[in-house]
């Protein structure tokens, strides 16, 4: 059953690394599509045949496309949960607006000292990052 899931589901694929790949020009379309695969790949081998299997496997192949660009394609590498913190820090900064100080936004999240410390690095390593791979 999974070989004929993903045989079915190619075309999703080539749809979701079509888009990142247009998108996120950091990443080639064809290792968009070859994470995506394993993504999809995955997907096949955990569905349990409830619900729609397309939607289901949307996320894994996001998933791994999403992984495979903080992986290989970043000049500086920093851990999967971190992205994840700083995309929660800058949605939570969209929330509360422009005007919100970095303190503001981390007593919002109930960030720890030490959370905020190394929240700060972060941003601050992602942010020269940036900077460099934009100057290129």
């Amino acid at each position: 059953m999974s070989n004929q899931l993903v045989l079915q589901n190619v075309g999703l694929v080539h749809a979701i690394a079509k888009r990142w790949s247009e998108n996120n020009h950091e990443i080639p379309y064809e290792d968009c599509v070859q994470e995506g695969m394993i993504g999809l790949i995955k997907a096949s081998r955990k569905y349990d045949g409830r619900g729609n299997f397309g939607i289901y496997a949307k996320y894994w192949i996001r998933q791994e496309i999403r992984l495979a660009l903080f992986q290989k394609y970043k000049l500086i590498r920093i851990p999967q949960h971190w992205y994840d913190k700083v995309s929660s820090f800058r949605k939570a900064h969209e929330k509360l607006g422009s005007n919100a100080s970095f303190e503001d936004v981390a007593d919002y999240l109930g960030l720890t000292r030490l959370k905020r410390k190394n929240l700060k690095s972060v941003l601050r390593t992602m942010h020269m990052t940036q900077r460099w791979t934009q100057s290129k």
